[in-house]
């Protein structure tokens, strides 16, 4: 049967944990990598379809972690930037409606991998600007 989004969020997330727990763990490293790859990717088919704001950071953090700490930088950060590219362009919330933390993890992501995602960073950018307009004034 097919894994429900939030499954597949909660998976990814798990993943990640796990593999921040052993970082030495090179098999353990490798296998966690191998299986979050598959589930992002099954994510970005379903082009973000039924998952949540939640889901979605969830799923951009897991990859940033597992790319930052070892090998698969470039391919998690190529992910990032394929990941980010589809959500401008999905029907999935608006950022208006993610929560600070959300939006955090996926500006980390971004960060963490150096992706190039310059339309994402400006749209999330705009709307904490528009939350705290008192903060930012032009």
């Amino acid at each position: 049967s097919e894994l429900a989004a939030l499954e597949i969020a909660a998976a990814s997330w798990a993943l990640a944990a796990l593999a921040r727990v052993a970082p030495n763990d090179v098999s353990r490293q490798q296998g966690a990598a191998d299986v979050l790859n598959v589930l992002a990717n099954e994510a970005l088919s379903r082009q973000w379809d039924g998952f949540g704001s939640q889901s979605i950071s969830n799923i951009f953090w897991a990859v940033a972690v597992m790319g930052a700490a070892g090998s698969h930088q470039p391919e998690s950060a190529k992910w990032v930037e394929d990941a980010s590219k589809l959500l401008m362009r999905s029907n999935t919330m608006p950022f208006a409606h993610y929560r600070p933390q959300e939006l955090s993890n996926v500006l980390w992501a971004v960060a963490a991998l150096s992706a190039q995602s310059i339309e994402l960073t400006t749209s999330i950018s705009e709307d904490i600007a528009c939350r705290c307009p008192s903060v930012f004034r032009p």
